[in-house]
């Protein structure tokens, strides 16, 4: 990969992305690649504390992100970043904010997210405690067009970053 490249881990929350972006981090770091990792809980604890989950809200944490990411990616390093992200009209414009940026869809269904869930949040949401929760209030939107479906329902992790390695690789 010559040029910095933005993986963007797109899907409902509990289907993996973050748990996909760290083993694909670390990976890269052990290759003496040059990555990071951005993630959503930890970016909205943090820099975007001061946002809430309306629909302009997730779009303003987005741009922060893209912008961070960007900024990441004029510096020489990857980002690998794990975002619901749940329309397509936010994932356009992160295309917008990016410029080497490729979508991957991570699919598993609301039932398994539910299952894996140690937070709580889907039972919280689905007794109404949290409003507008992606899967349950909110839609989740696959992307149209992504670079890349994974599917952790299906796969272990080691098939699905080794499913982005190797498409990376072959371009």
């Amino acid at each position: 990969m010559a040029t910095s490249t933005t993986i963007w881990l797109t899907g409902l929350p509990c289907s993996g992305k973050t748990t996909i972006a760290d083993s694909l981090c670390l990976a890269w770091n052990e290759e003496g690649l040059k990555a990071v990792t951005l993630d959503g809980d930890d970016l909205r604890s943090k820099l975007n504390e001061d946002l809430g989950f309306s629909p302009e809200d997730r779009e303003e944490n987005l741009r922060r992100v893209a912008h961070v990411a960007q900024l990441f990616n004029d510096k020489g390093l990857d980002v690998i970043a794990s975002f619901v992200s749940p329309t397509e009209k936010l994932r356009k414009m992160l295309k917008q904010h990016i410029k080497n940026l490729k979508v991957v869809c991570v699919n598993c269904s609301v039932e398994e997210c539910i299952r894996r869930d140690v937070k709580g949040m889907y039972k919280k949401a689905l007794d109404g405690e949290i409003p507008n929760f992606t899967g349950i209030q909110a839609p989740f939107e696959p992307p149209e067009d992504p670079w890349l479906e994974v599917n952790t329902e299906k796969d272990d992790l080691k098939t699905c970053v080794g499913q982005i390695i190797d498409k990376l690789i072959k371009g």
